[in-house]
C-alpha cells in the first residue's frame, strides 16, 4: 500500500489521510486479536503508549502519525530483511523458520520500555542503590540474537534466552541454591556439550538482567524496626530505641502524664507497689528512662520448679540461695508474686460451661460430686437444678453460633461450637475471657434460674471491671468484699468439686490489682 498520506499535513481535511487512517486501524485491529488497546504511533505517543483504538484514531487525527514509522511492525506487518540470494545460502544448513517462542513478543514489549494493559505512569523513580553484578547486561541486540539461536541444533522448543529464564523461574519457585543451581548447569553442559548453556549462575543472571529483571536490596533493622530507605538510606543505625512505640511510651508515662492528685489506676506507677518503691529507692525513680515497666511485665522464668530439697537436714555453708532474697529491694517489696488473671478467667469459665453443658467427664456435677452431698447430709429435695436439659442445650448452642463480633475482637467462636451434640470446646484464654465479660450475663439471664443467672452475672461483672483498662481506688476496695460474697453465692449453687484452687484465687486478684496497678500490664 502506498503510504505517502503518512507524510500529508492536512491530517484533519485530507481524504487521503483519512482513507489510511482508516486502514491502518483496520490492520492495527486485525493484529490486536480482541485486545482493546494497541500501540500509538502518532507524533506525541511515538508507540510508546497503550491506548484504547479510538483514542489512537483521534491522537492520529489531531496530532498526526509519525511519518518515520513506515513498518508497521507493532501493527501487523513483518520487518523486512535484507534479500539474500540462493548462491549465498549452503544447502546443508536448514534454517529453522517454523521457531516460535513467546521470548520474541517480550522482547518487542521492552524495546519500547512499556507493556500492554499497564497504565503509564510519569513519576520519577527514586534512584536506589542497585546490587552488585560480576558482569555487564548484555546489549538488546544480543538478547535478540539469543532469543532466535535455538538451545542447540534441531531443537524447536528452547532458544538460549528462553531455556535460561524458565531455569531461573524454576530455581526461583524451588528455593534452590546457587550452589545447586551451578551444579545442575555443569551436569547439563556434560550431558549436552553442544548446547548453548551458561558458565554459572552469573552468566545466567546477567542475561536476565538485559531484560530488565532487577531488584535492589534494602538493609532492614534486625528487630523489624525500619527500612534503610528513603529518609533513612543513609543512616548505619536504627533510630529507634524500642521495638514497640506504645511499650516505649508506657514506660515514660510515670514522668510525662501521671497526675498525683487523681484515685484512678491506669498505669502501674499508680500502684501502691510502685509509689513505695520510689520512697525507698529515690534514685532510681528519679531517672525516667529506667527500664522498671518492662521489666514488670516480662515473662521471666528464673531456673526451675520448686523440688525438694535431697540431704540432710543440716544448714550447710554452700547451700545456695535464691538470687531474689539478694536483692536489696526483695525484703521490702510487697507483691513477690502474680496471679495470671486470664489463666483464672479460663479455669472458671471452663468450669462454669462444662458444668451447664453437663458435658461428660467434664461436669463437675458427677457421681462423685453427689456423693460428696450425701456426705454433707445436703437432701435430694434441695439439689438444684444448675445444669441446661437437652433442649436449653441446643438453643445455647445455637445462640452462640450466631453471634457476630468485630474482627479481632475474638476467634471464630463458631469453630468451637458443635450443634449437633450440644458441646463447646477450644476456647481460648481471651474466648473465656469475652464469656465472662459478655456472654454469660445474657446467657444466665435467659436460660437459668434467677437465683443462679443473678450470681453468674456479678462474677462476670466482677471480671468485667477488674480487667477494665482505668481502675479505681476506691471501687477496688469494694470489690474485695463483693467477690467473697459471690463465691458463698456459688457455693450455694454448685457442687463442691466447682471449688478448686483457681476458683478460691479469685479473693486475691482485687489486691493485687491495688498492689501492682491495672492487669494488661501485668
Amino acid at each position: 500500500m502506498d503510504k505517502s498520506w503518512m507524510n500529508d499535513p492536512d491530517t484533519l481535511v485530507s481524504l487521503a489521510y483519512a482513507e489510511g487512517v482508516k486502514y491502518f486501524l483496520i490492520q492495527a485491529r486485525n493484529h490486536a486479536s480482541g485486545r482493546a488497546r494497541i500501540r500509538c504511533p502518532c507524533h506525541a505517543c511515538l508507540n510508546n503508549l497503550w491506548l484504547p483504538i479510538p483514542e489512537v484514531e483521534t491522537h492520529l487525527f489531531i496530532k498526526g502519525i509519525n511519518p518515520n514509522y513506515t513498518q508497521w511492525i507493532f501493527h501487523g506487518e513483518e520487518e523486512t530483511t535484507l534479500s539474500i540470494s540462493d548462491d549465498d545460502i549452503d544447502d546443508d544448513i536448514i534454517q529453522e523458520d517454523d521457531y516460535i517462542d513467546d521470548m520474541q513478543h517480550m522482547l518487542d514489549d521492552i524495546r519500547a520500555g512499556t507493556f500492554v494493559d499497564v497504565p503509564q505512569d510519569s513519576t520519577p523513580v527514586p534512584n536506589r542503590p542497585s546490587i552488585h553484578v560480576d558482569g555487564p547486561a548484555p546489549s538488546f541486540d544480543q538478547l535478540l540474537e539469543d532469543v532466535r539461536r535455538p538451545l542447540f541444533d534441531g531443537c524447536t522448543e528452547f532458544s538460549k534466552l528462553s531455556f535460561v529464564v524458565k531455569l531461573l523461574h524454576i530455581k526461583s519457585i524451588g528455593g534452590w541454591s546457587i550452589k545447586s543451581f551451578d551444579m545442575l548447569l555443569d551436569l547439563l553442559r556434560s550431558a549436552f556439550p553442544n548446547a548453548l548453556l551458561p558458565q554459572s549462575y552469573e552468566e545466567s543472571r546477567s542475561l536476565e538482567r538485559g531484560l530488565g529483571f532487577k531488584y535492589h536490596k534494602i538493609h532492614a533493622c534486625p528487630n523489624n524496626c525500619i527500612l534503610f530507605w528513603k529518609e533513612n538510606a543513609a543512616l548505619n543505625e536504627c533510630p529507634h530505641l524500642f521495638m514497640y512505640a506504645k511499650i516505649a511510651g508506657d514506660m515514660r508515662w510515670p514522668k510525662e502524664q501521671q497526675t498525683k492528685e487523681d484515685t484512678s489506676m491506669r498505669h502501674p506507677a499508680d500502684s501502691e507497689c510502685w509509689k513505695k518503691f520510689d520512697e525507698d529507692h529515690g534514685w532510681f525513680a528519679s531517672d525516667p528512662r529506667n527500664v522498671r515497666l518492662g521489666l514488670m511485665i516480662g515473662d521471666v522464668q528464673f531456673g526451675k520448679s520448686h523440688r525438694k530439697k535431697k540431704g540432710t537436714a543440716e544448714e550447710l555453708n554452700w547451700t545456695k540461695c535464691s538470687i531474689f532474697f539478694v536483692l536489696p529491694y526483695w525484703s521490702t517489696i510487697r507483691l513477690r508474686h502474680n496471679l495470671d488473671v486470664m489463666h483464672i478467667e479460663k479455669n472458671i469459665a471452663d468450669n462454669i460451661l462444662w458444668t451447664l453443658m453437663n458435658n461428660p467427664g467434664k461436669s463437675k456435677d458427677n457421681i462423685n460430686s453427689r456423693r460428696d452431698l450425701e456426705l454433707l447430709g445436703c437432701r435430694k429435695e434441695l439439689h438444684l437444678r444448675r445444669d441446661l436439659n437437652v433442649e436449653q442445650r441446643y438453643k445455647f448452642c445455637e445462640w452462640l453460633s450466631d453471634i457476630k463480633f468485630p474482627d479481632g475482637f475474638t476467634s471464630n467462636i463458631l469453630n468451637c461450637v458443635s450443634r449437633c451434640d450440644c458441646k463447646i470446646s477450644g476456647l481460648k484464654s481471651h474466648d473465656c475471657h469475652v464469656f465472662l465479660k459478655k456472654l454469660l450475663p445474657i446467657a444466665a439471664g435467659g436460660y437459668l434460674r434467677s437465683d443462679i443467672g443473678l450470681a453468674l452475672t456479678e462474677l462476670g461483672t466482677f471480671f468485667k471491671e477488674l480487667c477494665a483498662r482505668t481502675l479505681d481506688v476506691n471501687c477496688l476496695t469494694q470489690f474485695q468484699t463483693d467477690v467473697v460474697t459471690i463465691l458463698c453465692k456459688l457455693e450455694m449453687i454448685f457442687p463442691p468439686s466447682f471449688f478448686d484452687v483457681m476458683v478460691h484465687l479469685t479473693v486475691h486478684l482485687s489486691r493485687e490489682a491495688r498492689l501492682g496497678g491495672p492487669v494488661q500490664y501485668r
